[in-house]
């Protein structure tokens, strides 16, 4: 589900979108900050069988993986939200975990500079 937030403001419209503000405004990758922990990449799905590739990978973990493009964010595990999103330009992924090295490694054919 697509959801918009108020870039502007300190309070968005839910927590997965609160998150990922906070993720996003603070600019922090792979670390910890309050007991939260997450790894930010940007990753590129320039087809169908990108995306059904990678939210089978996505959905194999129990942690949430978000999935962020200009004002939207999405569950990186649903095949309609990411469709949702503008995916002619590279996506900002937040996973929300401790240790993402194995994950990563196994979603890295989508991770872009």
């Amino acid at each position: 589900e697509m959801k918009e937030c108020d870039w502007s403001s300190d309070v968005c419209s839910s927590d997965l979108i609160y998150r990922i503000y906070v993720g996003i405004k603070i600019g922090y990758t792979d670390h910890s900050e309050g007991g939260i922990f997450m790894t930010k990449v940007k990753i590129m799905l320039d087809s169908i069988a990108a995306v059904k590739k990678f939210v089978s990978v996505v959905s194999m973990y129990d942690f949430d993986v978000d999935l962020a493009s200009g004002r939207y964010a999405v569950d990186a595990k649903s095949i309609m939200g990411i469709f949702s999103l503008d995916l002619s330009n590279p996506i900002q992924l937040v996973a929300h975990t401790d240790d993402a090295t194995k994950f990563l490694d196994e979603i890295k054919e989508f991770i872009v500079d």
